[in-house]
């Protein structure tokens, strides 16, 4: 898929101090104005409203819920933010090319954000940057994807047995609220989000700050391929059991039962994910075997 050269003007909000720390949902565009016709010079308050929405860009159409945190304060940040979700949630497949001067006239920013964008989203491993062709979506190897849960299932293991002796009453009330979250929630996306929230709860019990940063960077790259719906609704049951498992080995603060606990994903869970993305690179070969011919 190739981008247009120009883009499509963004939906923008204006927002107080007191809502940039929260995510901002998606909106549909506002009635009497044409997506087709580009923003309004006659208003620079509305340039400096954050983004919120990327509009639909054919042939893939994606909407990307835009995720500020704390630290997030800048433009660039916000437009980072805005692709990253996109990436993670698979609405941005890959391979798909990632034009500066498309994404540029999308969000109404120069190229210098698209260009802080990009090189922050590459060094997290979503962005690939090929020489004469600019930035396109990455590509996860199963070599990579070997390599990311070697790092995430060695510093967890480690986090374990530093952090389960270390959690408080309190925090095991809030691991029994995330649990049972999960298994209420059939949306990839948020389910993806909660179990992820549950694992880091025990990273921060441990007080390894860097291990939490390096985990956290690890499962953006994993978490696009294990929030796709028919994978999701076929495995959830099973990943759902094993975080019950793990709950329940750190509700009695075993250590050794939790350790157990995350041998057995690593074990199950990454073979299947692995499984999965075989196939799916082995349908990404085909169809640019396809269009070569």
């Amino acid at each position: 898929m190739k981008f247009p050269e120009s883009g499509l003007p963004m939906t923008k909000k204006k927002t107080n101090a007191s809502t940039m720390e929260k995510p901002l949902p998606a909106t549909t565009r506002p009635s009497g104005k044409s997506l087709g016709r580009p923003a309004s010079k006659k208003s620079p308050a509305s340039r400096k409203a954050p983004i919120d929405v990327i509009p639909a860009a054919p042939p893939r159409p994606f909407v990307a819920e835009l995720q500020i945190g704390a630290d997030a304060r800048t433009l660039g940040a916000n437009v980072t933010n805005a692709v990253r979700n996109a990436i993670i949630q698979g609405k941005l497949a890959p391979g798909e090319p990632l034009g500066q001067e498309y994404l540029a006239n999308l969000f109404g920013v120069s190229r210098v954000p698209i260009r802080e964008c990009l090189k922050q989203l590459a060094s997290e491993g979503l962005v690939e940057v090929e020489p004469h062709k600019g930035a396109v979506v990455a590509h996860l190897s199963l070599d990579e994807l070997d390599e990311l849960y070697g790092i995430i299932w060695s510093l967890e293991t480690l986090a374990v047995r530093a952090g389960v002796p270390r959690l408080s009453d309190e925090e095991i009330a809030t691991m029994e609220k995330i649990v049972m979250q999960m298994d209420r929630v059939d949306d990839p996306v948020e389910w993806y989000r909660t179990s992820v929230a549950f694992h880091r709860m025990i990273l921060v019990a441990s007080g390894w700050q860097r291990c939490i940063r390096i985990v956290d960077e690890c499962r953006k790259n994993i978490g696009r391929y294990i929030m796709e719906q028919e994978f999701f609704a076929e495995h959830v049951g099973e990943w759902r059991d094993r975080n019950r498992a793990l709950f329940k080995a750190c509700e009695r603060r075993d250590v050794e039962a939790a350790v157990t606990a995350l041998d057995v994903m690593r074990r199950f869970s990454t073979t299947q994910i692995r499984d999965h993305l075989k196939a799916s690179l082995g349908g990404d070969e085909a169809k640019q075997a396809k269009r070569r011919k």
